[in-house]
Order: structure tokens, then sequence, then C-alpha cells
């Protein structure tokens, strides 16, 4: 061994750091240089780090293509050529590099996000002026990737489980990188308050319900875009609806994000198209016209004309209208949950809704109804100070379960299996701080029992889930 170690050290060092042998610490990312006053100076020289620059450049290794929500989300409306933030535009110049500069293609981005109705086709975002459309695979465009961070609030996911090949073909979603595989964002969920609206438990959002019985809810009104806020909204409001009298029209990035491109004709989740059929009311059914609604976002390159959303497919556009405004669509009104009407009405947690499982969990099914708890905690303001710690208690089942699920995925039974002890786990001290003494006082019981019903179902469905868990390497007895 003594003549050996010296023999290694001496290949290490003739091989060099990229070798594989050994890995250089990362760089401090420090690109400037000061004397001893404080003053910013030339580098060189100077032997400073600034100069020097040693260390292996930050880097990360999970980049991806983003899906069609995250990238329409640095879009701004109050711009064009290129509708981005200065963030992503700013000091753009032939043979800049990223750390001087920010470009962005004024045309169509490509994301990972397929048209369920046509899957040989992909869904771009159009940076000329912010239009989303769907274009041949096989054509060629820009790319801008994406990384998650652990901060911020996601966005609402895509709602698409399934992944194509190039000719439209369904394929298995694993190491395709697609949308369908990564499902990035909060599950989509949403809540009937039984008086004909919607909550949106990720965004806060209660939405109009439409029908189909020939009243201001009837999903075949159609209004120019200035009759949808002096007639729709107004109405709505005048007659208080719902018991509130704060309905608007939804800017176009609201409307969007009730998108759902795992389904078409109408894309939306189930929420907003169950039993609709001719003279049911708002209360008793959800409809929604495979057609464009208005937004109340105007568009900038042309202001005779303004946003919407087709929920044929989840398209967004503002220049396929004839007549600009004053052309006619559908309308669904919006408002922000009050927190007013929180400690007062019982949300029932969504089921079906969130990946329509109707027999046994999944990794989606749960990781919904965890979304739709954490939602429904944070739209709460009885909850107060116990809300950060219950949050925090869900969010680390959630990521446990979603480690869990990437492990099954790589062939992990084992270690998946125990990620969803850890969840277990968290679920259980969930449960144990609604039961403490804070918690009793701070909420009311009705309340509290919600919460405490649908942390327990939770909490069997991650039980059941562990037991019946199926991976790829339980035939090798992992």
């Amino acid at each position: 061994m003594r003549t050996l170690a010296p023999f290694l050290v001496s290949l290490v060092l003739l091989l060099g750091p990229r070798s594989g042998w050994c890995c250089p610490l990362p760089a401090t990312a420090q690109t400037t240089c000061w004397d001893s006053n404080g003053n910013a100076i030339s580098c060189a020289g100077t032997g400073q780090d600034g100069e020097l620059r040693n260390g292996a450049p930050l880097a990360y290794a999970d980049w991806r293509l983003p899906n069609v929500r995250e990238l329409l989300s640095i879009v701004t409306y109050q711009n064009l050529l290129p509708t981005v933030a200065p963030a992503f535009d700013n000091h753009c110049s032939p043979g800049c590099d990223v750390t001087s500069c920010s470009c962005t293609f004024s045309g169509d981005t490509w994301t990972s996000t397929s048209e369920a109705d046509s899957p040989w086709n992909t869904w771009f975002v159009d940076f000329q002026d912010g239009q989303v459309g769907a274009g041949l695979e096989h054509g060629s465009g820009p790319v801008r990737a994406v990384r998650d961070t652990s901060g911020g609030c996601p966005l609402p996911a895509t709602g698409q489980t399934t992944c194509w090949d190039s000719n439209g073909s369904a394929i298995s979603c694993a190491g395709t990188g697609q949308d369908g595989e990564d499902r990035k964002g909060a599950p989509l969920a949403y809540a009937d308050n039984g008086n004909g609206t919607v909550t949106d438990l990720n965004t806060g959002l209660v939405w109009e319900k439409l029908s189909d019985d020939g009243t201001v809810h009837d999903k075949d009104n159609l209004y120019t875009w200035a009759a949808a806020f002096t007639v729709h909204v107004a109405t709505l409001n005048a007659m208080s609806f719902a018991g509130y009298n704060d309905w608007r029209l939804p800017n176009v990035r609201d409307l969007h994000s009730i998108a759902n491109y795992q389904s078409f004709n109408p894309a939306v989740s189930s929420a907003f198209n169950t039993n609709c059929a001719p003279g049911c009311h708002a209360t008793t059914c959800s409809c929604t016209a495979s057609g464009d609604y208005w937004s109340s976002t105007s568009s900038i390159s042309d202001p005779s004309g303004a946003w919407y959303v087709g929920f044929l497919y989840g398209g967004v556009d503002a220049f396929g209208m004839s007549g600009g405004k004053s052309g006619t669509v559908s309308v669904r009104a919006v408002r922000k949950a009050s927190a007013s009407r929180s400690s007062t009405t019982t949300t029932t947690l969504p089921l079906a809704d969130c990946d329509r499982e109707l027999v046994a969990p999944t990794f989606a099914s749960t990781d919904c109804r965890l979304a739709a708890l954490i939602g429904r905690i944070r739209s709460s303001t009885d909850i107060r100070r116990q809300q950060g710690p219950l949050v925090g208690q869900l969010t680390k089942a959630q990521r446990r379960m979603e480690d869990g699920e990437s492990l099954c995925r790589s062939s992990a039974a084992k270690h998946a299996r125990r990620h969803l002890t850890q969840a277990i786990r968290k679920m259980i001290q969930y449960g144990q701080r609604l039961g403490s003494k804070p918690a009793r006082r701070s909420m009311p019981s009705e309340l509290r029992t919600e919460l405490m019903a649908g942390g327990d179902a939770i909490e069997t469905d991650l039980r059941s889930l562990r037991g019946k868990l199926r991976c790829p390497d339980d035939a090798f007895g992992a």
C-alpha cells in the first residue's frame, strides 16, 4: 500500500481534475476585484479571487424544457418584440454572452407540452406578441430551459399526464422529459362550493360555473368585449351572485390557469365540465363551451383587439377574432376568495378531479389531494399562526412522496417505500399539530374536523400506496 499511494497521487495529478479521479470545488462566482479601501480596481495581476476564478463554474444538471404554463409565465402583456420583461431582454447585441446580456427571440419557442387532440403537434409560446399555439414537432424553433428551485409558489400544472412520439403515438413517459413525465407545477385541484361557483385551490380564485338553462350563466351566451363588462359581469354584481358583488372579467393569465392540456373539446378539468345537459343549472352541473372566452387584457400591438383563451384545445390568441373587440364570444367571471367566508363555508376536498382515480390511490391522485389540502389551509384566515407549521408538514410529506415516485420510476422500489413511510410520518405530525391546544384555540372546530379528515384520508392513501406499490424491480425481490 505504501508504494501504491504515491503512485495513485501521481496518477491523479497527471490526469488532472477533469479525469473523474477528483472533483474541483465550485467557484465562488466572484468576478470583481477591490483594493484595501474597498474601491473596485482592475483584476490584472492582483491574484484575487475575481482574477483567478478558480474552481468549477457554478452549474446545475437538472435543466429541462418548460411546460406551456411555465413558459407563458414570463410573457409580459405590456411589451412587444419581444413580449418579455427586461430581465429576459437586456443589452442584447451581437457577440454578447449570457453573463453580460439577456436575449429573447421574437418568435415561437418550444414547450414540453403536446397538443392532446393532435399529439404530433407541440405547444409553443410566440414571444413576438404572447400568442400560444401548437406547431409540428418536425419544425424548428428556439428553446429556453428552466429548472426548479425551492422558493416561490408553484404554477398550476398543465394537467398533462400522457407522452407521445413525433408521430403522435402514445409512448411510455419514462426518460422523455416531456410534460407528461415531469408534471411540474401544483396538481390541478378544485372544489365545488355548491352555490354555482368553483374554487381553484391553487390560485384561490373563485370561478363562476356555467350552465345550459338560458340564464345569465348559460354557456351559449355570447358577448362583445365591452358587453362582457357592462352586461355579464355587471349583472352578476347587481344580483350579488353567490353572495358577492366583486365579480370581474379574468385577465389572460387568470383565464389560462384553468386550461387542462390532458383534455380537449373542452380543454378543462371535470370541475368545469360535468353533467352538462339541456336545462341544467349552475348548482347541479358545470358547462364549458368549446370556444373562445374573453379576458380583460387588451392586445398591446393592436388595442382594438383583446386576448382570449380558446377552450377547444387551450390556445391563447388576440388576432384571430373577426372584428376584434366587437366580435362575440363566451364569458366566465371570476373573483378572489373572500376571507370573510372562509370560516363559514366548508369545502369538500376534491377526489375524482385530481386524476379521476376511482379505485386505488396513485402517486398523482395523492399528490393532488395534498395540494388541495395545502390550498384549503392557505385560503383560510381562521388558521392564522397554525398555517405555517401545518403547510410545512404537508409540503414535506408531498416532497417525500414525489421522491418515492421518482425512485419507483428508476426501479428502486425498496427506497420508494422508505420515502412513503417518511411521508406517512409527516402526515402523523400534521395530525398531531391539528390536535394540539393552540390549534383547538385558533380555529373553529368544524374547520379543524374538516382538515383532520382530509389529512387522515391522505394518510390512508399513502399507506395503501406503500402496501400495493409496484415498481419495475419488484420482480427481482427488491
